[in-house]
């Protein structure tokens, strides 16, 4: 069993983590994060009944990929202010964001904000489907729901996120459709941070 603390979302088809001690200044999968992760996943992808090495690689402009075992496993990290996270699936095309939640605009800023990262009617069905969030919060939702979209797609922003549509919003998640492909958002919240997974539709 591992020792790092996996939660399942989307019915136990992606496993993510959060660990305290990410250091910002780091690539997410670089560095001594990436140290951290490749260890979590070797223990935590394979066991005594599948033996075998786990091999993450990069490619530019792409999803990285955990190679475990022979068998490929979508893998995607992310690094924010003190924390560091992880999410894996051996199924689907996973991207994962990390953000820290702190206040660190004022409301006018978060409201221009707001609207360069969504059109206009996005941004209400955002307050609608999280009345009890602040408008920092709801910004963090947003933006980490519409960068998980675009890792999951294997693009990043390279991809415009104004065109990154979420629909259905809730406190739970929200769902889009990038180029004729659905995908699933789900948040999960913790101690000073806001995290999001998103993975396409089977």
């Amino acid at each position: 069993m591992s020792s790092i603390p996996w939660t399942a979302l989307f019915g136990d088809r992606v496993r993510v983590a959060v660990q305290r001690d990410g250091d910002p200044s780091e690539r997410p999968g670089r560095g001594r994060s990436a140290d951290f992760w490749h260890a979590a996943l070797e223990e935590a992808v394979l066991s005594s009944s599948k033996p075998g090495s786990l091999e993450i690689t990069t490619v530019p402009g792409h999803a990285p990929i955990a190679i475990a075992g022979g068998v490929p496993i979508s893998v995607s990290f992310s690094v924010t202010a003190g924390h560091r996270a992880c999410a894996w699936s051996r199924r689907l095309a996973v991207g994962v964001d990390l953000e820290a939640v702190t206040p660190q605009f004022e409301n006018d800023e978060v409201d221009r904000m707001l609207q360069t990262a969504s059109a206009d009617e996005e941004v209400e069905r955002i307050r609608r489907g999280l009345p009890a969030v602040n408008k920092h919060g709801q910004l963090i939702h947003l933006w980490t729901a519409k960068e998980a979209v675009l890792k999951s797609l294997g693009t990043g922003l390279a991809h415009e996120p104004r065109l990154v549509a979420l629909r259905d919003i809730s406190p739970s998640g929200c769902w889009t459709e990038v180029g004729g492909i659905a995908i699933d958002v789900q948040w999960l919240t913790g101690d000073g941070w806001i995290l999001a997974a998103a993975v396409r539709r089977e």
